[in-house]
Order: structure tokens, then sequence, then C-alpha cells
């Protein structure tokens, strides 16, 4: 018999949860960070906050990154907005090329 082929994917839905319990994360982040309808991004260094996010353009933005071993729980999450997230997902790919041919 065959062993299945290693899932070799980046994706983390599992993890994510399902369309309604990532919907009540989004919302608790702008209960929590925000004024309970609009949150800042937190990756933005600037002291001018460029983005002002609501609870359907929010994403939640891992402390520890997933590949370290980070989930979602509330205590690892913070707000952002999705032009940092995919600037600051980009940045981790090479990270790891560099690391994998360090070791």
């Amino acid at each position: 018999m065959p062993r299945p082929a290693d899932r070799r994917s980046r994706s983390n839905r599992n993890d994510r949860g399902s369309s309604y319990s990532r919907r009540r994360r989004r919302e608790w982040l702008v209960e929590r960070f925000g004024d309970g309808v609009h949150v800042a991004c937190f990756l933005q260094r600037s002291p001018l906050w460029l983005y002002v996010l609501d609870v359907d353009n929010v994403s939640a933005d891992r402390l520890r990154l997933g590949v370290d071993g980070g989930s979602y729980k509330r205590s690892n999450i913070q707000p952002a907005c999705l032009p940092c997230q995919c600037h600051q997902g980009g940045q981790v790919g090479p990270a790891q090329k560099t690391a994998r041919r360090a070791s």
C-alpha cells in the first residue's frame, strides 16, 4: 500500500477554525484593541494610523508564528490590516529558507 503523500501546504485552514469562529475572533479584536467599532493596525509603526479597520477588514496577526508553534488563541493575536499581513508573510519564507540552509 502506498504511503500517503506528505501535505506540504502552508495553509493553516484547520488551525484557523470555521468562518463563524474567525468572525468572532475579528469581533473580539475590535472590542479588545479598538473602540468596539474600529481598531488600528498594530503593525503600522507610524504615530498616525494609516488603516482604521472594522470587523469586516481586520485580520488576526499571530505574535508567535504558526511555523514556531503559535496558534490563534486570544493571547497570541493582535489586529492587523491586509497589506501588512501580506508584507509580513512574504518575509517569513526567505527567513525559513536561510535557516534550513544553515542547519
